[in-house]
């Protein structure tokens, strides 16, 4: 089985709890921690779905590489957690979509790729003739 855990800054994984709950509907696999907010203790937080996960794969979701909440995450990673720092949506939504029972590292690569390709200047594809 695999779980998913969203770590951020701020609230930052409470709006990707609203926003993906909207596009994916209501999930009971993913996990959402907001670091230094008035929430309680993020830190014993990540240790408890960490022990509480334990025999599972997990995929973490940090917003930025080498921020102190990827730092944190760091801890724990092992051959049955992958992190992937500097998310977006795009990357989010495909991996939770698309990952069954067992993840592979090649398709994770795949995903991130993608999701890089929707990083896009709009104002230069509009200015060009194809457009959208």
């Amino acid at each position: 089985m695999v779980k998913y855990l969203i770590a951020t800054h701020g609230e930052m994984a409470e709006g990707m709890k609203s926003t993906l709950k909207l596009l994916a509907g209501e999930r009971t696999d993913i996990e959402f921690l907001s670091f230094y907010c008035e929430k309680g203790d993020a830190v014993e937080k990540l240790k408890e779905f960490f022990e509480k996960n334990k025999n599972c794969e997990i995929i973490a979701f940090t917003d930025l590489l080498g921020g102190s909440v990827n730092k944190e995450v760091l801890n724990f990673i092992s051959s049955k957690v992958h992190i992937i720092a500097g998310f977006n949506m795009a990357v989010i939504l495909e991996v939770i979509l698309s990952v069954e029972e067992s993840v592979e590292s090649n398709r994770l690569e795949e995903i991130i790729q993608t999701g890089r390709q929707q990083l896009i200047y709009v104002n230069k594809i509009i200015n060009t003739k194809e457009g959208f």
